[in-house]
């Protein structure tokens, strides 16, 4: 009897023991990330030389029973509709999860072809853009792509996302804490075949604050390396009654991205000359029949210099990290002449020169590191910690000399100067996918950063600042129905003091947000929701000194300002290539600027009121006109309401309304692309800015295997854009305009090494970051 008891005991164990051998298999579409049910996995041990099958499931799962761990083996995958995929030799565990990704017949994962002429397309829940393969994609950059892509728009230099500037740019979903302008500078070289998609969000979850209005996150391939130079010239089309020579700017990058062991090493060096003429008029009243108007030349030379790195490694299937550092160093010099003329009753009084000298220099250091580890692999339950430190220099000095018969009167010059360096230290814990049910799927993570300015050179000016604060989101998910929503809790402290005083502001705000959103059918859904945002006054807007922008212009900071809150409720309709949106917003402590006083009405103090009140309609649509046509659309109309009883506005209703149209097209090694955006008049609660035509066209051509592409842009071929704007304010009237267009040529050649063989290792590592953290 007990040798039977002993016998049962050892089974039991032994039992259990062997059902405790498994290894889990999880397949999806290299794409969009759907399961792939009734898959075959042809496992080969090179232990025991016995060869298994394994079939996935309908959510594309699949169980290896055995024993022996661990072992190494080598795996073959075959579905159908997909192309057959085998490892190399992958050394497995006991209870580990391993997760494929594999590529249908109708794409090529390296080169994405998709057989669908639309490239803008829903899918898990997120807005995607998947490029079309193309002659340039290995030579043009993420950067050029942006504007032909539905939704982006570039006027004047300057990227927009629905029409919205404060948007944020992650690249796999990394770089929250970073500024657009240092993503886009990462994108400026990375070749567009290095990419598989762009994903988009509309309105952002609970965890990002200070106004993020839209989310563009670039999904890399991990299988990929490449390097890729390009040079570039632009000559400006300035004409002065030929004295001055046309300004010349020159610009040079180098991008390299390789793998050595498990760890993905990135390198960007950028260069860039920058010099532009400008020729203004500036018509100011400040007295009764007393007129001041202005002419100007100025030149402006700038050199940037901006060298990146980042690396991420592997350390198991569970950790991983990434470090980034860049750093960049930009000194500009503004000189110039301007003639002033005094009228009175529109007859000249007298006229005097000034002789302008602005300069200047900024440098930025800035190191992120973060660190990955997957709690729950079935779960995808995942602890972010990431943080960031940021060294900032800025020097920033304005100089008016006044002239009169080639002498300097010194007691009548304008100076001023702000030169401080700033030390800001971000800090993140994010829990991603704490529950994540079936149903039921739960974020949360708490957030710190804190900025400190210290003048240098003699200035007083102080600002420091730290924010805290903490947030949980959710999503529940029904029937055809999803639900978001999430809050956050901000803690805001700040201080600034200038010649000895000092003001204080301590601040806490709840900012919820919600968003359902119904599935209409096939690519097919509606929104609504609502959002409470903040957007905080940089350290600029405190400052008391007095800013000399010219002789009879300046500005001036307020240290009694309060962040700008605004409560944003939307309604949204996705219809496969069609967006279009409903939004309304209510923007309390709107900053605006004012004259500040009638000593000196010209310079202008920043000051807030309630309530802004925006509705506007947003319309975005890609389609193909014919096979070598496609286009971009994008509409925006504003109606504003400026309310406010104590402050005499010059406008308190106004329609604004703006158009981007973007048209490429591609004819064997030719591309060509054509973009225009028309602005209307502007107007605002203090002035308009008029209607202004941005327009430029490009023509890129790839040749020597596509590894060559020269590409000519010109900026403004119509010879239409000139930037103008009107102040009307009771003591205050400036009416200022461009003389000259904005017309530019240049030419630039880029060129990708044929170095850089393409792996195919690592598809199934669980660290790849393809999906945005919501």
């Amino acid at each position: 009897m007990k040798k039977k008891y002993l016998f049962t005991i050892f089974l039991i164990l032994f039992t259990c023991y062997l059902k405790a051998q498994t290894v889990e298999f999880v397949l999806k579409d290299s794409l969009t990330a759907y399961a792939i049910a009734n898959a075959t996995l042809h496992i080969k041990s090179l232990h025991d030389k016995k060869d298994y099958q394994v079939q996935t499931d309908n959510a594309g799962r699949a169980v290896w029973r055995t024993q022996g761990f661990p072992k190494e083996i080598v795996i073959k995958i075959t579905a159908a509709s997909y192309k057959i995929f085998k490892t190399d030799t992958i050394l497995v565990k006991a209870d580990e999860t391993l997760s494929f990704a594999i590529v249908k017949l109708s794409q090529r994962i390296d080169e994405v072809v998709i057989n669908d002429p639309r490239t803008l397309r829903y899918s898990q829940g997120k807005l995607t853009y998947i490029p079309k393969k193309n002659v340039l994609d290995q030579t043009q950059s993420i950067t050029e792509l942006f504007p032909a892509i539905p939704g982006i728009s570039k006027r004047n230099g300057k990227y927009y996302f629905r029409n919205e500037s404060n948007f944020l740019i992650l690249i796999d979903g990394v770089g929250e804490n970073r500024s657009k302008e240092e993503q886009l500078a990462i994108l400026e070289n990375m070749p567009v075949n290095s990419i598989i998609k762009i994903e988009f969000i509309d309105q952002p979850s609970a965890r990002y604050g200070n106004n993020i209005t839209g989310i563009i996150n670039v999904i890399t391939k991990k299988n990929t390396s490449y390097t890729v130079s390009k040079f570039g010239g632009t000559v400006q089309n300035f004409s002065n009654d030929g004295n001055t020579d046309p300004p010349l700017s020159f610009n040079g990058n180098l991008d390299s991205k390789f793998r050595v062991g498990s760890s993905n090493f990135q390198i960007a060096l950028r260069l860039n000359h920058t010099e532009q003429l400008d020729k203004k008029y500036n018509n100011v009243i400040y007295q009764p029949n007393r007129d001041i108007q202005q002419n100007s030349l100025s030149t402006t030379k700038a050199f940037t210099i901006y060298p990146y790195l980042s690396i991420d490694h592997s350390f198991s299937k569970r950790l991983s990290a990434q470090v980034s550092t860049y750093f960049s160093f930009n000194k500009r010099k503004e000189t110039g002449n301007s003639i002033y003329n005094y009228l009175s009753n529109n007859i000249s009084d007298s006229t005097f020169n000034t002789k302008d000298l602005n300069k200047s220099t900024t440098s930025r250091y800035i190191v992120s590191p973060q660190l990955k580890y997957i709690l729950d692999t079935l779960r995808n339950t995942t602890l972010y910690l990431n943080s960031t430190l940021a060294l900032l220099g800025d020097d920033y000095e304005n100089n008016y000399q006044l002239l009169k018969r080639n002498d300097i009167i010194n007691n009548d010059n304008l100076y001023s100067r702000l030169s401080s360096n700033t030390k800001i230290i971000y800090f993140d814990i994010i829990g991603e996918n704490i529950l994540n049910g079936k149903i039921l799927n739960v974020s949360a993570g708490t957030k710190f950063n804190f900025l400190k300015n210290i003048p240098q050179n003699g200035q007083s000016f102080q600002y420091e600042e730290s924010v805290g604060n903490v947030f949980i989101s959710s999503e529940i998910k029904l029937p055809k129905t999803k639900i978001t929503s999430g809050i956050r809790t901000e803690f805001l402290n700040f201080e600034n003091q200038i010649d000895n005083v000092k003001s204080k502001e301590n601040l806490t705000n709840f900012f919820p947000s919600f968003t359902i959103q119904r599935e209409l059918g096939l690519e097919k859904n509606v929104s609504l929701g609502y959002q409470r945002n903040i957007l905080r006054m940089s350290s600029m807007a405190y400052n008391t000194q007095i800013i000399y922008r010219g002789y009879l212009n300046g500005t001036v900071g307020n240290n009694s300002l309060e962040p700008r809150i605004t409560n944003h409720l939307f309604l949204q309709f996705y219809l496969k290539s069609h967006v279009f949106s409903i939004n309304y917003k209510l923007h309390n402590n709107h900053r605006i600027f004012v004259p500040l006083d009638s000593i000196q009405p010209y310079i202008m103090r920043a000051i807030t009121y309630n309530h802004f009140k925006q509705l506007y309609v947003n319309y975005n649509k890609d389609f193909q006109v014919s096979k070598f046509w496609n286009s971009n659309l994008g509409i925006y109309c504003y109606f504003n309401r400026m309310d406010n009883n104590s402050l005499s506005f010059r406008y308190n209703k106004a329609v604004n309304y703006q158009i981007d149209w973007y048209n490429t097209f591609t004819m064997a090694s030719y591309n060509l692309e054509i973009g225009l955006n028309y602005n209307s008049p502007y107007k605002t609660e203090s002035g308009m800015i008029k209607e202004v035509l941005y327009n430029n066209i490009t023509l890129s051509k790839a040749f020597k295997q596509n590894t060559w592409n020269v590409r000519i842009t010109a900026n403004d071929f119509l010879g239409v854009s000139k930037d103008r704007s009107v102040i009307d304010l009771p003591l205050l009237y400036r009416s200022e305009g461009q003389l000259n267009n904005q017309q530019s040529f240049t030419i630039q050649l880029s060129y990708r090494f044929p170095f850089g063989k393409k792996t195919s290792h690592n598809q199934y590592k669980s660290d790849i970051k393809d999906e945005i953290r919501n």
